[in-house]
């Protein structure tokens, strides 16, 4: 497995989080558990696209931090995880190496584990969501989802409740439920929508570009693990991943997953569990470019949330006309202009559009390439 280097003060905009220079290599070893939180559902078939983003940024075995683990989650800093059959959480560096076990009284069997980035949320497949302080590992206050059935996955989205923030939340075979922070439900996508029926974790991915998309992290088999696409609303985009090729021994089901664009500096990554055989963090696309070749990069909007006009600012490497597009959840173009920047940064004014409160994609057109990013609109 490769060595890599961490650059310093990569800092996301839904985060706090920043990464701080440190080397690191990854390692693992293999050993054969039989405890298993997996779906009872018989396999399907999902197309797999090219390699080309699915660089592994680390592979390691989960058994060396605990074995029956489910929930992870990637704080900025380090990883939180959870084993599924009792109350034990764990803590490990960036090489996935165990720095800590614990247990937090009150929450117990964490399937899934999320982050505000501040603040961790754990779901048990109850009804309870746990809100915790992950520097002091103390849980600071809990609430009640009105989604109906029960919390086995949760993914923190920023952009719910017109700004607010919320999560997404689910079983195996359920509807994809968004809720707010305290719980009430704010929409819901049909299970005969993502066509899912072994979903463990649920990732919600504002950084490849033409999204905002949903990950799933799906049991498609009896031991198989899926990374499965769809967008905002549900609908399956046929962009999938089959990590079993990554994984040299007999893959275990899905477990948790998460995405983030501060594990590696300059890069988006996608992370899950293969219970009880691997954690796996894969590079995937991201709404910033750092490829010196790309005409597009350092691509913003600003402010965001915001209640009327804004700002975009982004490097023009080669100049030339440039389309703006304001779409809302729909797909629907509800603003569209042509510029003509100079190369080097440039930044527009984006004056008073007539927009309802919601979420609504930005996005750079030049040629056959694009870059987005979610804008929110709260008046």
């Amino acid at each position: 497995m490769r060595n890599f280097e961490k650059n310093s003060c990569y800092e996301t905009q839904f985060t706090e989080s920043i990464l701080c220079h440190w080397n690191c290599s990854s390692s693992w070893r293999f050993c054969t558990k039989s405890a298993l939180d997996a779906a009872p559902i018989t396999a399907q078939q999902v197309a797999t696209p090219d390699r080309a983003q699915w660089d592994v940024q680390l592979f390691v075995d989960p058994n060396q931090i605990a074995v029956s683990l489910a929930g992870v989650c990637w704080t900025g800093t380090e990883f939180w995880l959870s084993k599924w059959s009792d109350d034990s959480l764990f803590t490990a560096n960036a090489s996935g190496v165990k720095t800590s076990g614990f247990v937090i009284p009150g929450i117990s069997a964490t399937r899934s584990i999320t982050s505000d980035g501040t603040f961790l949320y754990l779901a048990n497949n109850s009804n309870t969501i746990y809100k915790v302080n992950p520097s002091t590992k103390t849980l600071v206050s809990s609430f009640t989802s009105s989604a109906s059935g029960t919390t086995r996955y949760i993914s923190y989205d920023p952009t719910l409740n017109s700004g607010a923030g919320g999560f997404w939340t689910g079983n195996f075979a359920t509807d994809w439920v968004a809720i707010s922070t305290s719980g009430a439900v704010l929409s819901t996508i049909a299970q005969s929508t993502h066509g899912l029926s072994g979903v463990y974790g649920l990732v919600y991915d504002p950084y490849t570009p033409g999204g905002p998309y949903l990950w799933a992290s799906d049991q498609s088999g009896p031991s198989t693990v899926m990374l499965i696409q769809h967008s905002i609303l549900g609908v399956p985009t046929g962009l999938s991943y089959d990590p079993t090729g990554d994984i040299p021994v007999t893959p275990g089901v899905a477990g948790g997953a998460f995405a983030c664009n501060n594990f590696v500096s300059g890069t988006a990554s996608l992370g899950l569990l293969s219970q009880n055989v691997a954690l796996l963090v894969y590079e995937m696309g991201s709404n910033v470019s750092v490829n010196d070749a790309d005409p597009i990069a350092c691509f913003s909007v600003f402010p965001n949330p915001t209640s009327d006009a804004f700002s975009i600012e982004f490097e023009s490497k080669s100049g030339g006309e440039i389309q703006i597009s304001v779409s809302d959840i729909l797909g629907k173009t509800v603003h569209s202009a042509n510029y003509y920047p100079l190369p080097g940064k440039n930044r527009i004014q984006i004056n008073s559009l007539p927009l309802e409160n919601g979420m609504y994609m930005v996005s750079l057109i030049q040629g056959e390439n694009v870059v987005s990013t979610p804008l929110v609109v709260s008046k």
